[in-house]
């Protein structure tokens, strides 16, 4: 091989070892540690409704997060996000209802290194229809949303009855804007609105369902989906205190258990998620969420 050939070779092989450097630097992270594992394709997202983003970055201390639809920039979600790998997205009201968006997560202090959604995701309109209901037993007025096929009042009962009382919530002992706490006999005892029931398990699940993963946050208030859940507690028969406000909130159904026990619904930010549950030896006061008949 000549002299010139000689150097024309190193001098390709250089170029291609630069040009391969250079290039990788603007690629995604090779580290595999790194992931983004919400959204997922089958996941339900919808347009005005708040949606968790989690990841999973051990070198980011604070991260940018991007929305693309079809490898094309839409809007930052947000930047210099804590590295605590979530973040509760609200998801802008004007998107396109499509299937090819994909969510991208630099790294804040060195934008060289990101990764990105590996499947598209889905997002939809969420069409959200509310009302109002003014309760002939007493004159109160409710707003109430339509969600999926369902007519939920969106705010909790407030109808004075035996067996009914406020949250104590110091240094004032009345909470109205959670509305009324009923003890499970007061429950049986209460004049239903004409026209509206106490849920069973079996419609609270439809309302869950419809949400997915958005269901505790989209569900509380600023949640976007106009259910405006009011992490408002309970009262513990155990030890007679009003607690849990600012973590959760229960709510009972018609539901009976097998052995006897009436059901109630756990909204808890804790646990993030809707709990069906029948145990009941502290919880002995809890709101209603009326849901409207079926025509």
């Amino acid at each position: 091989m000549s002299h010139y050939k000689i150097i024309s070779f190193s001098v390709l092989f250089m170029f291609a070892l630069l040009f391969s450097s250079c290039e990788k630097s603007t690629n995604e992270l090779p580290d595999d540690r790194n992931a983004l594992s919400s959204p997922m394709p089958e996941d339900k997202i919808f347009t005005g409704v708040l949606f968790e983003i989690k990841w999973y970055a051990p070198s980011f201390n604070l991260v940018d997060i991007d929305l693309y639809k079809d490898s094309k920039f839409v809007y930052t979600i947000a930047e210099s996000v804590e590295d605590n790998s979530s973040y509760n997205w609200m998801v802008a009201e004007d998107l396109l209802e499509a299937s090819d968006y994909s969510i991208k997560i630099t790294n804040s202090n060195n934008k060289s290194q990101f990764f990105s959604s590996q499947q598209n995701f889905s997002i939809k309109k969420y069409l959200k229809e509310t009302s109002q209901f003014t309760d002939p037993l007493d004159g109160q007025v409710y707003k109430t949303v339509k969600i999926g096929n369902q007519w939920w009042m969106s705010e909790n009962y407030r109808f004075e009855a035996e067996g009914s009382s406020w949250f104590f919530k110091p240094p004032s002992n009345i909470s109205d804007e959670f509305g009324k706490l009923y003890t499970y006999e007061a429950v049986l005892n209460l004049d239903v609105p004409d026209g509206w029931h106490l849920p069973s398990n079996e419609e609270w699940k439809v309302l869950n369902d419809f949400f997915e993963k958005s269901a505790v946050i989209g569900l509380q208030t600023n949640g976007g989906s106009g259910f405006d859940v009011i992490l408002s507690g309970y009262y513990n028969a155990c030890n007679g205190f009003y607690q849990h406000e600012e973590y959760e909130s229960c709510f009972w159904t018609s539901t009976i258990s097998r052995n006897g026990y009436p059901s109630f619904i756990l909204l808890s930010i804790l646990k993030d998620q809707l709990l069906f549950a029948t145990d009941l030896p502290c919880r002995e006061a809890m709101y209603i969420r009326f849901i409207k008949d079926e025509i």
